[in-house]
């Protein structure tokens, strides 16, 4: 089913990419959750970190997204599958892009992303996961595997419940 901008209500599995060079890089270098706690100030983001590549602190609705100096060498990495999703897509601007990571046992309440993203897509790549993770949309939960890419509509009502013991971690690129 779509909504009325043509996207799906849920989410769609669009592709495939290797994890294990990123994977392996995050997990060499805990330390580089430390270095932005901004998402976990937002509401309903209490139990996430996030590695922000290119974000708006100041306005996280902006399209102008500013890039990390921290975040360098994992936007290197994270380059590869972000032209993938372009050539899928035929989208090639980035407007906002992170690795986000749920806690075990942690949430992200059902909500909808209101903010100007209007000409954007979110599209999310998975990293790491267990069998306990869901997406929940309005209608549906789904578990998305490690190495998918899925679009979705985030300005549908969405959250995230992982309830198994390890991270839920994705890679979260919106492209226009």
């Amino acid at each position: 089913m779509k909504t009325n901008d043509g996207l799906p209500e849920s989410a769609a599995l669009i592709g495939r990419f290797d994890v294990s060079d990123i994977v392996r890089f995050i997990e060499a270098d805990p330390k580089i959750w430390e270095y932005s706690k901004f998402r976990q100030s937002l509401q309903g983001l209490g139990e996430t970190e996030s590695i922000l590549i290119c974000y708006n602190e100041a306005d996280p609705g902006s399209r102008e997204g500013s890039e990390y100096q921290y975040s360098r060498a994992i936007a290197e990495r994270l380059q590869p599958a972000t032209d993938y999703i372009k050539h899928l897509t035929g989208r090639n601007r980035v407007v906002r892009q992170m690795v986000a990571k749920v806690l075990p046992g942690g949430r992200i309440r059902m909500h909808a992303d209101l903010l100007d993203q209007s000409n954007s897509q979110r599209f999310h790549w998975v990293l790491k996961t267990n069998d306990q993770c869901r997406m929940l949309f309005r209608r549906t939960k789904l578990h998305f595997a490690e190495g998918e890419i899925w679009i979705y509509n985030n300005r549908g009502v969405h959250g995230v419940a992982n309830d198994g013991d390890t991270d839920r971690i994705h890679m979260i690129v919106d492209l226009e």
